[in-house]
C-alpha cells in the first residue's frame, strides 16, 4: 500500500496518509460463518459487514495491524455531488443507524470501531441532555450530539453572556486583588488563569487535552510557551484543533507573577496544579458563570467594537445587493474576532459572538427588512 499526500479541506493542511478508497459495492445479502450481512469494497479489498454489528471480516490492515482506513474526515463524493463520510456507523444495528439519521447526529464512529466499544442512548433524556453516542478512537473519547442538544446549550451560553458581560470589570478587579496575595497557592494560580483568559480570550485547556492530543490552554501552559519582556507577556502554543494560539498582555503584575512561576517550575509546567487551578479559577467567578464565558464575552466585545469601524453603504432596497454588502460586513467583523480568538471566521461567528450584536447592528444600519 503506497502513501499519498492528502489535502485536508478544513484547514488546507497537507498530511501523509495511507490510501483509503472507501467505495461501497452493490449491496447484496450474503452469509459468512452463519451471519447474514453485506460485502462492501474497502480500498482494494472486499470486506464483510455482519448485520448484527459484530466486527467486520476481511478488513485490510497494514503491517502494524492498524486498519487500512483513514480517520472520519476521509470523504467520498456521492452521485449527487455531496460529500458523505464513507462507512461511518455501518457496524451499528440498522434501527440505530436509522434513528441517528432521523436525529441528524453528524458525528458517528467509523466502521472499524467495534460495536461493543460504542455506547448510545436514544431515550428522550439522551437526545436532549447528553451525548447520544460515544466511543473511543485512537485513545480519544468522542461524542455525537443532536442539533437540539447544541441549540439548548447555545441558549444557555448566550443567556450567561448577557447576564455577566457587564460584570467583567468587577471580575477583573477581584482577580487583580487575588494575584496580589500569596503566590503559589492553587487559588493564586486560579486567579492568574482566569485573568489571562479575561485579557486574551485564550481557552482554559485541560490536562486531558494535553495527554490525549498534545493541545494546550492557559491552565496547561509550559515555560516554552511564554516569553516576558519587561511588563509585556507573549504567549504562543498549539491549542484546540492544532491551531497556533498567540496572544500578548501588557500588565506588570501578570508579568511579574508569571516570571516567578517560570523560575519555580520543576517539570516545565507554569501552573503546577493544572486542572485543580482551573477549578479554583471557576470558583473566583460569579455563581453560574463558566471560565470559558470570559472568552465568549471577549469575542462579543471585539465584534461590537469591530462593527463600529466596518464601512457599509446605506441599503438600496435591492435585496440581492444588500445581502451581499451585509454579508461582507459581518464577515469582516468575524475575521477580526477569529484573529483574536485563534479560530476560524465561521466558528467565531457561530460560537463566540452574541447574535444580538449582529441583530442590533443590522437594525441600526437599516438592513432589518432583510430578516422580515
Amino acid at each position: 500500500m503506497r502513501s499519498i499526500a492528502y489535502n485536508r479541506s478544513s484547514f488546507g493542511r497537507v498530511i501523509g496518509i495511507r490510501e483509503a478508497l472507501l467505495e461501497k459495492a452493490a449491496v447484496e445479502k450474503y452469509e459468512v460463518d452463519g451471519k447474514p450481512g453485506v460485502w462492501r469494497r474497502v480500498g482494494n479489498a472486499n470486506v464483510f459487514f455482519p448485520d448484527d454489528g459484530s466486527p467486520a471480516i476481511g478488513m485490510p490492515t497494514f503491517a502494524n495491524g492498524d486498519p487500512d482506513v483513514e480517520d472520519p474526515k476521509v470523504k467520498k463524493k456521492s452521485k449527487g455531488g455531496s460529500s458523505k463520510y464513507a462507512l461511518r456507523g455501518t457496524q451499528l444495528p440498522n434501527d440505530v443507524q436509522k434513528r441517528l439519521k432521523q436525529l441528524k447526529v453528524r458525528n458517528i464512529p467509523n466502521a472499524e470501531i467495534p460495536v461493543g466499544d460504542i455506547k448510545y442512548d436514544l431515550s428522550p433524556k439522551g437526545i436532549h441532555e447528553r451525548a447520544v453516542i460515544s466511543w473511543r478512537e485512537n485513545g480519544v473519547l468522542k461524542h455525537g450530539y443532536t442539533p437540539q442538544f447544541h441549540e439548548k446549550n447555545a441558549r444557555k451560553k448566550w443567556d450567561r453572556v448577557r447576564r455577566f458581560e457587564g460584570r467583567v470589570p468587577k471580575i477583573i478587579s477581584k482577580l487583580s486583588s487575588e494575584i496580589g496575595k500569596k503566590h503559589g497557592t492553587t487559588k493564586h494560580q486560579g486567579a492568574m488563569i482566569a485573568m489571562i483568559i479575561a485579557k486574551t480570550g485564550l481557552r482554559p485547556g485541560s490536562e486531558k487535552s494535553v495527554d490525549e492530543r498534545g493541545r494546550y490552554g492557559v491552565s496547561t501552559l509550559r515555560k516554552e510557551h511564554v516569553s516576558i519582556d519587561g511588563d509585556k507577556v507573549s504567549i504562543d502554543f498549539i491549542g484546540k484543533a492544532g491551531e497556533q494560539n498567540r496572544a500578548e498582555i501588557k500588565d506588570p503584575a501578570i508579568a511579574k507573577s508569571l516570571s516567578q512561576y517560570i523560575g519555580e517550575s520543576r517539570d516545565g509546567s507554569i501552573f503546577p496544579d493544572g486542572d485543580r487551578a482551573a477549578r479554583a479559577a471557576h470558583k473566583l467567578l460569579p455563581s453560574g458563570m463558566k471560565l470559558k464565558d470570559l472568552r465568549t464575552i471577549m469575542g462579543t466585545k471585539i465584534a461590537r467594537d469591530a462593527l463600529k469601524e466596518v464601512s457599509i453603504p446605506k441599503p438600496t432596497g435591492n435585496e440581492k445587493k444588500d445581502k451581499r454588502e451585509l454579508l461582507r460586513a459581518l464577515n469582516d467583523a468575524s475575521d477580526i474576532v477569529a484573529g483574536k480568538l485563534n479560530n476560524t471566521k465561521a466558528v467565531a461567528k457561530g460560537h463566540y459572538i452574541h447574535p444580538e450584536v449582529f441583530e442590533a447592528w443590522i437594525d441600526e444600519n437599516g438592513y432589518s427588512y432583510l430578516s422580515q
